[in-house]
């Protein structure tokens, strides 16, 4: 999938921007400040139906507007538009027609982002893994939209009786056997897509940097030698005294390891940095693979902890794989020589909220 045409209405300081013939490569230099960052938070808006910077749906809103509106011509036919308002009125279109999840614009428009927030792949708790690997197993199998649908659902009510204190079995035995059946069928599609992943990411990690024995395991939120069933009976006492399910889909995880250690413990930044963006890449990768379709790369800061060397492995890289990328820098220098040279490579400036083509480094 590939953005066409894009236009920002009202997106923090870009008040008005358009771009009319989006390149394979779209490179957007500036000062701080001057809305670069903003302009990938409009793309991810389109994509997702939400800010990648705040939880809050008017932050993304400039201050002298009541509502912000982005709208993209796909290069497939396809349109999407988003408007979000300050009381949190939204509106999402497809080819003209109101949809009502964010997760059929996802579909419409997959897409990854690597920014200053990579980092919490390797440093943060097991809710941002669980998302990065959910992300790959909803673009692949159509069934586990459903099923986790059903997770949801069968903790919160399952949750929901056990705050109370006191019940009888037949009043958790039907959320038990619900919860366990999605669960089981989640746990299915995300161990077989974790498998799959892995020889892309072990691949693409080695085309950016050398590293010992990477390796990733995956943790599906009970212990492997138990039926989820199981778990929850002997769980139920714990459950109770603390009016949560602690055993189950909603725990799993991935350890990221390099040479059976912790991957946070053993690299620096910039190698980080380079594992966060093969985790990514791979995801691309295997999209492509197992549907045909090509997703989105949202690269923020690009020179951000990486040497010259490491900068041209990665852009490399993204452009071997075919997939649209919009990447930021303050300064143009820095990636000077980073992007094949060429009409699908397009060079922007961003200035106080507006943005104009300009000639390359």
């Amino acid at each position: 999938m590939t953005i066409h045409k894009l236009q920002i209405s009202g997106v923090r300081n870009l008040e008005q921007a358009r771009l009319d013939d989006c390149g394979s490569v779209n490179v957007f230099t500036g000062p701080n400040g001057s809305g670069k960052t903003s302009l990938l938070e409009a793309i991810y808006l389109l994509a997702r139906g939400r800010s990648f910077r705040s939880h809050k749906p008017g932050a993304v809103i400039n201050h002298l507007a009541t509502r912000c509106v982005v709208f993209g011509a796909l290069a497939d036919g396809t349109s999407i538009g988003v408007m979000r308002g300050r009381s949190e009125q939204q509106l999402f279109k497809i080819n003209g027609n109101p949809v009502h999840a964010a997760s059929q614009l996802a579909d419409a428009l997959p897409l990854q982002l690597i920014d200053a927030e990579s980092f919490s792949l390797l440093e943060g708790g097991p809710r941002v893994r669980r998302q990065f690997l959910d992300w790959g197993v909803f673009h692949v199998e159509p069934d586990f939209l459903f099923q986790w649908r059903r997770i949801q659902k069968a903790l919160k009510h399952r949750n929901s009786l056990l705050r109370r204190g006191k019940m009888v079995d037949s009043e958790l035995a039907p959320w038990d056997s619900e919860l366990v059946l999605a669960a089981e069928a989640v746990d299915a599609m995300r161990a077989t897509y974790l498998r799959r992943l892995q020889p892309h990411f072990l691949y693409l990690l080695g085309e950016l940097v050398a590293l010992d024995k990477p390796e990733l395991v995956y943790r599906r939120g009970w212990p492997e030698e138990s039926g989820l069933a199981a778990v929850l009976l002997k769980d139920r006492q714990r459950d109770l005294q603390h009016g949560n399910t602690h055993s189950g889909p909603q725990r799993a995880d991935i350890d990221i390891r390099i040479g059976g250690r912790p991957a946070e413990e053993v690299l620096s930044r910039g190698q980080e940095k380079l594992l966060a963006c093969a985790l990514r890449l791979a995801q691309g990768v295997l999209l492509h693979e197992l549907t045909g379709k090509t997703c989105i790369y949202l690269v923020d800061d690009l020179p951000a902890e990486l040497d010259l060397a490491r900068r041209q492995a990665l852009c490399r890289q993204l452009a071997a794989m075919r997939s649209q990328v919009f990447v930021t820098a303050t300064d143009p220098q820095s990636l000077q020589g980073c992007w094949p040279e060429g009409p699908g490579t397009k060079w922007f400036h961003v200035e106080q909220g507006q943005v104009s083509a300009c000639a390359p480094p």
